[in-house]
């Protein structure tokens, strides 16, 4: 192996080094965002090569020789899915999904985002969004509402002014 080989097989180890390192640390950055998965990275060999050499003894398994990595890369960075840590808040529209799924929310041309992240609120034009702003559904709340519930089948009421009952919507789960 000549010398020119010997330091690009290091810097590739170095390169995916590097990469599993960005990974961790926006794992760690990312460990008090609300809905957040962390990722994991697998790293694979490299192309080698098989060296036949003049005197070298035939092994057990017919081959001959000696093999000359290439180095390594990372053949995938993984999000994980699992069920994380579900903690009271008191707040009526810090959600949760236990198990499977995810909020479907809309942007304001009215495509839709799917995101884990319960932490909604409702903003100044009275509809229930997320953090980024996006709409939970379109329904407006009443005027003066109070007693906002939302089941744990998510269907989302409050009663309005009058005192009354008023359905709102149904939170859309997308599995």
């Amino acid at each position: 192996m000549d010398m020119l080989q010997a330091l690009f097989n290091g810097m590739t180890g170095l390169s995916a080094q590097m990469h599993k390192l960005n990974v961790t640390g926006n794992n760690i950055a990312n460990i008090s965002t609300t809905g957040y998965k962390r990722q994991s990275t697998a790293f694979t060999e490299l192309l080698h090569q098989q060296l036949e050499a003049r005197g070298v003894p035939v092994l057990q398994s017919g081959k001959t020789g000696t093999a000359l990595g290439c180095g390594t890369a990372i053949s995938a960075v993984t999000r994980h899915f699992t069920q994380g840590n579900l903690a009271y808040t008191g707040r009526s529209l810090d959600l949760a999904i236990e198990g499977k799924g995810f909020f479907r929310v809309e942007r304001s041309d009215g495509s839709a985002v799917y995101t884990r992240d319960g932490g909604f609120h409702v903003n100044e034009n009275g509809l229930i969004v997320n953090s980024c702003g996006y709409i939970l559904f379109n329904e407006k709340l009443p005027e003066n509402y109070s007693n906002l519930f939302v089941s744990e089948s998510g269907e989302v009421t409050c009663l309005d002014s009058g005192g009354t009952l008023r359905k709102l919507g149904q939170i859309k789960l997308a599995v």
